[in-house]
């Protein structure tokens, strides 16, 4: 479409990938550029999407000259590969050398944290007017929306605890597997989730320091799935990584539990609750199906690039760009639902 503009999509064969594309040809009249390692997987989703606006692009990631070469003349690239933490820490500033906005939707503490705090690389964006924008996912962004607003309705809160529930019918990549079974720690403790009582791991997340540096609260963060006997066999073959390779045993993983992939639900759900110290309690949460969830803080950030409603430039913290309320009415408009505190 001529005069559109194009964002880029790195990792666009993947799930969330796929996604995100779905999400911006319905939401912006932008260009697409679904950029991977593999041309036949991004080939095969331009026809799918949109060949209209839909161009494939073989790209490596390892390489971020290549990408700095890629990501010219493009409004912005929106990043969904993974695992975050096995991603090269110059790809945002090989965005802002070629002009491009940085977003992306990791939620690993080591990419996340390391973006927020440098001063340098933030000074080098808003020098040329761009963002940079980590974290754009259920974590910590939906998670941190939550949060604000609990803490406006509870003022005193002093702990939190933040739930991830994954149905079984959510596709799940290679790279979530991947980092769910190096992060995953501890024993299980039962919570509650759409479904029933299920067993909830904590999981590493930068959401934790970001609740204390933001908001003073002292928190954790688990992980509840659907069926979690798969995550159980999986966790109890992390051994076998040293023979398969860091990306190996996700992928014979996710092989493996193919014939279960069909049961149970499609549901997502992010979850936050906050404590006082007299035990009084506030929570709220997000609820989505079909893997939107994960995607739509990004989208919805890109939007407001795109719209110039986000003025703010440098390395943002993009669940402060918007009240609450105004994140909720965005969110819902996209299709999720909100629970708990109005």
């Amino acid at each position: 479409m001529a005069g559109a503009p194009t964002v880029l999509i790195a990792g666009a064969s993947g799930v969330f990938g796929r996604r995100l594309a779905r999400e911006l040809l319905v939401a912006t009249g932008a260009t697409l550029v679904l950029a991977g390692r593999r041309i036949g997987p991004l080939e095969e989703a331009a026809r799918e999407l949109d060949p209209a606006r839909c161009l494939p692009l073989a790209l490596d990631l390892r390489d971020p000259g290549a990408l700095e070469a890629a990501a010219r003349g493009t409004f912005a690239v929106a990043c969904t590969a993974g695992p975050s933490q096995d991603l090269d820490p110059a790809l945002p500033d090989a965005a802002i050398r070629a002009g491009a906005h940085w977003l992306d939707i990791a939620d690993s503490t080591g990419w996340v944290q390391a973006i927020l705090r440098n001063r340098t690389l933030s000074g080098r964006a808003a020098a040329v007017g761009l963002v940079v924008a980590p974290g754009l996912s259920t974590l910590p962004c939906l998670a941190m929306v939550l949060a604000r607003a609990l803490r406006e309705e509870s003022p005193h809160a002093r702990t939190a605890r933040a739930l991830l529930f994954i149905g079984n019918r959510n596709r799940k990549g290679v790279a979530s597997v991947a980092t769910g079974l190096l992060s995953a720690a501890g024993a299980p403790v039962r919570v509650e989730t759409p479904v029933g009582h299920r067993p909830a791991w904590r999981f590493g997340s930068p959401l934790p320091a970001i609740l204390r540096e933001e908001l003073g609260l002292e928190a954790e963060f688990r992980v509840a799935f659907e069926l979690p006997a798969g995550f159980r066999l999986a966790r109890a073959s992390r051994p076998l990584g040293r023979l398969f390779g860091s990306e190996g045993l996700p992928r014979l993983f996710a092989l493996l539990s193919r014939p279960i992939a069909g049961l149970g639900s499609d549901e997502g759900r992010i979850s936050v609750e906050v404590e006082d110290a007299s035990g009084v309690r506030a929570a709220a949460s997000f609820t989505g199906r079909g893997q939107r969830m994960p995607v739509l803080p990004l989208a919805v950030v890109l939007a407001g690039l795109l719209s110039g409603e986000i003025r703010e430039r440098g390395v943002l913290r993009c669940w402060n760009g918007f009240s609450p309320g105004e994140w909720t009415r965005r969110l819902r408009d996209r299709g999720l639902e909100r629970g708990g505190i109005p």
